[in-house]
């Protein structure tokens, strides 16, 4: 069984993605509590344990670990979520990418491109201030627009869909200022070709 397992990222995180989410997506894990430390440039990223019951696929807990950019990532059983919070990618109220955003997706399309023949769904969600038809339109908005971003920087054979969510799909409570900023969101959801 392994109890350890650390990675230090090369500066594209290439090294990362290949030698752990590539194997884990196939089920190749040996079941076992895992500890996961990721680094780069001697940086300790983040930390994080799952548990894997008889390959991944059977796995009882989801894992999430936080990467540069604030980039929630979760595995589980067939498919990737990477979760990335309104203020990476756009200001309050706006659908145009800020530059932080474009640099974080740019992580993300390499970490796609890893994934040749995947499907991604881009979601995008919002939080519940507001008119509810103004919050689906930006909820599709965002999304659209986090998809033509990927589109530029990725294989050919991704194949791409998005969805509004507006404010029907919070993550946290609306009546806080944290909560809010929890549900204003992006996710990207990889479905890896099987």
């Amino acid at each position: 069984m392994i109890e350890r397992y650390e990675v230090y990222l090369s500066p594209d995180y290439v090294w990362y993605t290949k030698e752990f989410y590539r194997p884990a997506i196939d089920g190749k894990l040996e079941p076992g509590e895992y500890k996961v430390r990721i680094y780069k440039d001697l940086t300790l990223l983040g930390v994080g344990t799952f548990h894997v019951v008889d390959g991944l696929s059977k796995s009882n807990r989801l894992k999430d670990i936080e990467l540069p950019g604030s980039v929630g990532i979760t595995l589980r059983e067939n498919w990737i979520k990477l979760n990335v919070p309104e203020p990476i990618l756009f200001e309050f109220g706006k659908s145009s990418l800020t530059e932080e955003a474009k640099t974080t997706l740019n992580e993300v399309a390499r970490f796609l491109n890893h994934f040749p023949n995947a499907k991604v769904q881009i979601e995008g969600h919002t939080d519940s201030i507001g008119d509810k038809a103004y919050n689906q339109k930006l909820s599709e908005e965002r999304a659209e627009v986090v998809k033509k971003h990927l589109e530029k920087l990725t294989l050919q054979e991704i194949r791409f869909q998005t969805k509004g969510w507006g404010e029907t799909k919070p993550i946290a409570s609306n009546e806080t200022v944290e909560g809010r900023q929890k549900n204003r969101r992006v996710e990207i959801i990889v479905t890896p070709e099987q």
